[in-house]
């Protein structure tokens, strides 16, 4: 790779090295002036730069250690094209092991020549020529200064290269490099942990948002779906690629214009190329080991160009995740396990391609946090949706009961009539009938229970709101009438049209009537209000209706589950009278499904206001009458 070093400073020749006095004072103070304003990027490379001003070299790099071990890059100044590639990229650890104890040291500094060079793990060599000099600098000489705290511990490696003079560091230059680093070393330690805290915030800041996005009542598909895209954004990556165990498996990518698209399909969707070749049986499977191992662990897997093995897992797994990243023209990926306590539950690939930086260990503790909140989010959606299955097949097994029960009743009932027919009545008699007459009360319920949770067509024609009241309180003034009650109904004179089935609608107006005038003492009074709300501003037009009493009341502790089925008050005043405790979920699942509300005001001793709210259907425009001859008359 060809480096140009004409751009690092202004003169036409190769500048005089300044004194580490003039470039410390100078290099802190534009560095703390940048801290001061949040750019700590900007002043580590300021303090980057410093070092090749002093030693009179025109390509520096700077390298800080993390807890992993590895120094990352986080500076190089000097040569755009070196920048690309090596910013972001980590150091091994063993190669910077192996280098500084080949290497001859000076103090806090470290030089190996040419000659006894040893792989470095990372490395970019400059394209240039070898002086005619016996000290003259080889393109592959290693020269660093060791970043060190008071107690030898070290934090960082600068590492120089491409010297103005072409030859290697005389006993001068080592010393005002020394110097310069001894003197600086504090500061940048300072700017990087500074420059982390804000990334460590703004990765906090964009995980809050991924994991906004998951609503585990939504299934795992949903999950997925929705927190893609904002991982990705989040992370930095180029593409994510999930797998749910028996779930779906989803690819994100991010789009020409920065921005991020998400493909669902059996496998991911065939966008992304990443996606085909994890779907082959083989590398699911390879998938799997490792993200058990992983999860197990409480580990990532981060594979790159520099990062070539992983306690724990086979060389030959490690080689197969290799091949695949080949493949897909990827040149590093993190694999993140998702799960909850022990149980792993999926997988999230995170890919880099190009000369994009490995992953940080800021990243890596965000990708493990969100592993983490991800599988949380995925075992709820498991565990609503065992839940709707188990709702389901107790709602089949409830409307087939019922259906069974129908029948035999039915028959039961028309032999009681035979009987009553054939001999006197008796109180065994009419026990039986009560008895019968209870349990199909009960089938009835429950059919229509089933009927409103099952399927239904949204009507063609609506109902007649009004009507249906008027009709329903028709039907109960009897029963009202029995219990010396006031009755009291109160509808528009206009019509108030709603799409709901007039015998769910029916059923709702009966149970709610019905309910009041049983839990209403002798002479109280039930009022049945219905009512049309025009549209205002961004609400809809709706109907409300309204059914008050003057009986016994609901306790506080039981208003939150009175529309739950088989729900019945333990209230002793409640008990006197029959029920199934399905009456008022019938209604709330009635009126739900047609786009309304129901709820309850109630307090004990005093009576209970029902609420019912529905979407006014909307109602066809009136035609214009035809125009005729002015004066015209029909």
């Amino acid at each position: 790779m060809t480096t140009t070093t004409t751009d690092v400073h202004d003169s036409d020749g190769p500048p005089v090295p300044r004194s580490p006095a003039d470039v410390v004072d100078a290099s802190i103070t534009a560095a703390l002036l940048h801290g001061v304003e949040g750019r700590y990027a900007e002043a580590i490379d300021v303090l980057t730069r410093g070092a090749g001003d002093v030693a009179g070299f025109g390509v520096v790099a700077l390298a800080m250690r993390r807890d992993s071990g590895d120094h990352e890059f986080v500076s190089l100044v000097g040569d755009e094209e070196a920048r690309a590639l090596v910013l972001g990229k980590h150091l091994p650890a063993e190669a910077l092991v192996e280098q500084t104890t080949e290497a001859d040291a000076w103090g806090p500094l470290r030089f190996l020549p040419a000659e006894r060079a040893v792989p470095a793990g990372l490395a970019w060599t400059p394209d240039i020529e070898k002086a005619d000099h016996p000290d003259a600098w080889d393109p592959d000489d290693w020269f660093s200064a060791l970043l060190l705290r008071p107690d030898g511990d070290v934090v960082g490696v600068l590492t120089l290269d491409v010297p103005f003079d072409g030859l290697r560091p005389d006993a001068d230059t080592r010393a005002r490099l020394a110097d310069y680093v001894e003197r600086t070393a504090a500061v940048l330690e300072n700017l990087d942990q500074r420059h982390r805290v804000e990334q460590q915030l703004a990765l906090a800041a964009a995980s809050r948002e991924v994991i906004r996005r998951a609503d585990p009542r939504q299934g795992a598909r949903a999950v997925v779906e929705a927190c893609a895209p904002a991982l990705v954004d989040a992370l930095g990556a180029d593409a994510a690629w999930f797998h749910v165990v028996n779930g779906p498996s989803v690819v994100a990518r991010r789009g020409a214009g920065g921005g991020v698209d998400a493909a669902a399909g059996a496998v991911g969707g065939r966008q992304v190329s990443l996606s085909e070749e994890v779907a082959a049986p083989e590398e699911l499977r390879l998938l799997s080991r490792i993200t058990r191992h992983l999860w197990s662990h409480q580990e990532l897997l981060m594979r790159s160009l520099y990062s070539r093995s992983h306690p724990g897992i086979s060389d030959a797994d490690l080689a197969a995740v290799d091949a695949w990243l080949e493949r897909a023209g990827v040149t590093t990926v993190l694999v993140v396990p998702l799960g909850t306590l022990d149980e792993p539950l999926g997988t999230v690939v995170l890919a880099r391609s190009g000369l994009q930086r490995d992953w940080s260990d800021i990243e890596e503790q965000a990708a493990r946090d969100l592993g983490r909140d991800l599988g949380d989010a995925l075992h709820t959606a498991a565990v609503f949706a065992e839940k709707r299955a188990m709702v389901g097949y107790k709602e089949q097994l409830i409307a087939t009961v019922a259906h069974e029960l129908r029948n035999p009743i039915t028959a039961v009932l028309g032999n009681l009539d035979v009987l009553a027919e054939l001999i006197a009545p008796t109180p065994p008699l009419e026990a039986s009938r009560r008895a019968a007459e209870r349990m199909r009360a009960l089938v009835d319920d429950l059919l229509a229970l089933s009927e409103a949770d099952g399927p239904q067509a949204v009507p063609t024609e609506p109902a007649a709101f009004d009507e249906a009241v008027v009709e329903t309180v028709d039907l109960l003034r009897t029963v009202a009438a029995a219990k010396e009650q006031t009755l009291v109904v109160a509808v528009p004179s206009d019509p108030v049209p709603v799409l709901v089935p007039r015998g769910g609608l029916d059923r709702v107006l009966g149970n709610l009537v019905s309910n009041a005038i049983k839990y209403t003492p002798a002479g109280g009074t039930v009022v049945v209000d219905l009512e049309a709300v025009p549209a205002a501003s961004e609400n809809p037009a709706t109907a409300v209706l309204r059914v008050v009493d003057t009986g016994i009341g609901i306790v506080e502790e039981e208003i939150g589950r009175v529309f739950n089925a088989f729900v019945r008050s333990d209230d002793p005043l409640a008990r006197r009278e029959s029920g199934t405790g399905l009456g008022l979920a019938i209604v709330a699942r009635t009126v739900q499904r047609a786009g309304g509300t129901v709820h309850v005001d109630s307090v004990h001793g005093e009576g209970s206001t029902f609420t019912v709210t529905l979407p006014l259907a909307p109602t066809p425009a009136t035609p214009a009458p035809p125009d005729g001859p002015a004066g015209a008359t029909g």
